[in-house]
This record gives structure tokens, C-alpha cells and sequence, in this order.
């Protein structure tokens, strides 16, 4: 075969393939099916308090249509550790394949439900939302082992065994299997950190914190939650926004145990902030014992004092900056 010949049979399966590739697109555009899920992680696992978890999940998307954007909810004891990210990780000839995630951190004990996905899409000319719904996970305090750990630790160690005598017997192969399967991992890491992508901002504490009671403000006056979820939710906001602000680590403590310790003398808060928490913290024991009925204005109450702590801690990071 001549080389006219052979440009002549690249060119023409070039165009089978690009004509092809047009084939797809114009069957998804024209089809334009909705989103579907591939798979999510983590599965339900246990973690240590404090520990910071990766949720993820993988969505299928038909050849034109891109997401808009994605949104996470966390859940009771969650706290957000990162900012949500949606990045295309793989491409069909019918479909695209995008990975959603978030790193979160726990402060609770139990099972806790880490939150929701909420991911953006156009259907049909249409504004859907396909949700997705992260399984339990369950945390413990350090040190604690279940009865599941224990047994995965009598596994390994049998299996430790056995890989030990297999490395003895067959030591020099995997010398130079090692050797090979590093020179490669060096190759694409060199080639990874050269085409690595700058991670988004944090959003940042406060912003975070405002968002949030603005949400529990809204399902209130919506009958979505009731009034001892709200003081839950609020009370975990509260929380996330003094730890990350005042840049405070204490994985181990219980909200209520954390927001009482930062209303002493030691506390990191100037005197002004120390007064808003000792309002907010009446405002919301004083809720748990509180008839149903009369619990609206105590827990607006709660709201604006939990407000008025983070903006008049914001103020004061603004002027310490001046």
C-alpha cells in the first residue's frame, strides 16, 4: 500500500469517526433524556469524630446538556470543610460522566445522614434538579472500636501472613516490579502536577453561617421543620461559624459543651460577643422547655441573636484588618 493509499483509507475512517461522533450528538440533543446517577461514596462506613470524609457521586449526563451547578446540604452534626465541586470526569460516545463532591467533617456521635446533592440541569427546556441523597455513616469517639473493626483487624493480620511469605518467596520479582511500577506512578504524577487545577476559594465562615439561618428562617415561616429541629440546626450553625472563625479544634466536644466553654473569661470572643452567645444559648435552652405554642417569638429571638453574633464578629475581623 502506497502512502497516497494510505492517507487516502486514514482520512476516510477520520470521517466515519468525526461523522460518527455528530451521529451521537445530534441523537442525545434530540432524545434530550434526563440525568441519571452512576454511583455514589461513600457507602456506609465508619469514621472517627472529627475525621474530615469525602462525598461524592457520579452523574450521567446525555452528550449536550452541561449542569448548571451543584449544591450540597448537610445534615445534623455536618459541617462544611470545602466548597461543592462538579468536574467532568469521563466521556462517551452517548454521554458524559461528571463527578460531584465535597469534604465535610463530623462533630457528633451515632449515625448521622451527611446531606443531599442537589445538581441543576435543563430538561426540555426546563429547570430540573436531580437530587441525591449521601447514605449514613456512623461515627464514633476516639479510640472506641466496633465490633466490625475488630474483626477486620483479625482478617488482616492473616493476611498479613500469608502476603509476607508470598514476598519471601518471591522477593526479586517484586523488586523489580516495584521498581517499574514507580518509575510510571512518577511519570503520571509529574504529569498530574503540571496540569493540576487551582482548588475554588472557601467560602467564607460568616457568609456560610448567614446563609444558613436565612434557610432555617424560611422553613420555619414554611411549617417545613419544627421549632426543636431549628434550634438543632441553628445551634450546629452557630458552632461551625465560631470554629472555623476563631479557628478553634475541638472535634471532641458536643455543641452545647462548645458554646458554653466559649462563655468564660479564656474564651478567645471579646466581651461584646461573649453577651450576643449568652443571650443566644438563653434563647435556646429556654426553647426546649417552652409550650409548642408560644415558641415563635423566643425562637425569632434566637434567630436575631445568633444574626447579630456573626455580624458583629464579622465587624470586628473587618476593622482588625483596617
Amino acid at each position: 500500500m502506497n502512502k497516497k493509499n494510505i492517507i487516502i483509507l486514514a482520512s476516510a475512517l477520520a470521517t466515519i469517526f468525526f461523522a460518527y461522533i455528530a451521529f451521537c450528538y445530534w441523537q442525545s440533543y434530540k432524545n434530550d433524556e434526563p440525568y441519571e446517577l452512576s454511583s455514589i461514596q461513600p457507602l456506609e462506613k465508619e469514621y472517627l469524630l472529627g475525621d474530615r470524609i469525602k462525598l461524592s457521586a457520579t452523574i450521567i449526563s446525555p452528550l449536550h446538556n452541561i449542569p448548571n451547578e451543584a449544591l450540597f446540604s448537610n445534615g445534623e452534626g455536618i459541617m462544611k470543610f470545602t466548597s461543592t465541586d462538579i468536574s467532568l470526569s469521563g466521556i462517551g460516545f452517548k454521554h458524559l460522566k461528571w463527578d460531584v463532591s465535597i469534604i465535610v467533617k463530623p462533630f457528633r456521635l451515632g449515625m448521622l445522614e451527611p446531606g443531599a446533592f442537589d445538581v441543576r440541569y435543563n430538561y426540555k427546556d426546563l429547570n430540573k434538579i436531580l437530587n441525591i441523597k449521601i447514605p449514613k455513616i456512623k461515627i464514633i469517639s476516639q479510640g472506641a472500636k466496633s465490633d466490625k473493626l475488630e474483626l477486620a483487624e483479625k482478617i488482616n493480620l492473616s493476611f498479613y501472613d500469608k502476603v509476607a511469605q508470598f514476598a519471601k518467596k518471591y522477593k526479586y520479582w517484586l523488586i523489580s516490579a516495584l521498581i517499574a511500577t514507580l518509575s510510571i506512578l512518577t511519570y503520571f504524577i509529574v504529569k498530574y502536577i503540571k496540569r493540576e487545577k487551582k482548588l475554588p476559594p472557601p467560602i467564607p465562615a460568616w457568609q456560610i453561617a448567614l446563609d444558613e439561618i436565612c434557610t432555617i428562617r424560611k422553613n420555619i415561616k414554611e411549617n417545613k421543620i419544627s421549632n426543636e429541629k431549628a434550634v438543632s440546626l441553628l445551634t450546629d450553625s452557630v458552632r461551625v461559624f465560631l470554629e472555623q472563625e476563631f479557628e478553634i479544634n475541638a472535634p471532641a466536644q458536643t455543641t452545647k459543651e462548645f458554646l458554653q466553654n466559649l462563655n468564660n473569661e479564656n474564651s478567645p470572643l471579646n466581651q461584646n460577643n461573649r453577651d450576643f452567645l449568652k443571650e443566644f444559648i438563653l434563647s435556646a435552652e429556654f426553647i426546649k422547655f417552652a409550650n409548642s405554642t408560644a415558641d415563635e417569638n423566643i425562637l425569632d429571638e434566637a434567630l436575631d441573636n445568633a444574626e447579630k453574633l456573626v455580624l458583629q464578629s464579622k465587624k470586628t475581623e473587618l476593622n482588625e484588618v483596617k
